[in-house]
């Protein structure tokens, strides 16, 4: 299993784990000690979930600004004064 699986596996385990005490939590029936505990734990997962996502999210971002300077190409040369194109177009922009 690759290190990127690895930590998909473990962000959806401790998703899970996150729902599990959250359900326990919302029912209200635990001793306050046992509350506080699982809130300390669930707490713990939701910042390595937050954390988890961010750096996806950042890794996604990070590529997909690569590829798009990639499908891009370089930069076009830019016309000289002395080329037609430009000289048309500057032309009709002087008239209007």
């Amino acid at each position: 299993m690759s290190e990127q699986r690895a930590g998909e596996a473990n962000f959806e385990s401790e998703l899970e784990r996150l729902k599990e005490v959250v359900g326990k939590l919302e029912t209200g029936e635990l001793p306050l000690e046992e509350s506080v505990s699982l809130f300390r734990e669930g707490m713990g997962l939701a910042k390595s979930c937050r954390k988890r996502l961010a750096e996806a999210r950042h890794e996604i971002e990070t590529l997909s600004k690569e590829d798009v300077a990639d499908m891009a190409g370089p930069d076009p040369k830019p016309l000289g004064d002395d080329e037609p194109e430009q000289q048309s177009l500057l032309g009709r922009e002087m008239k209007e």
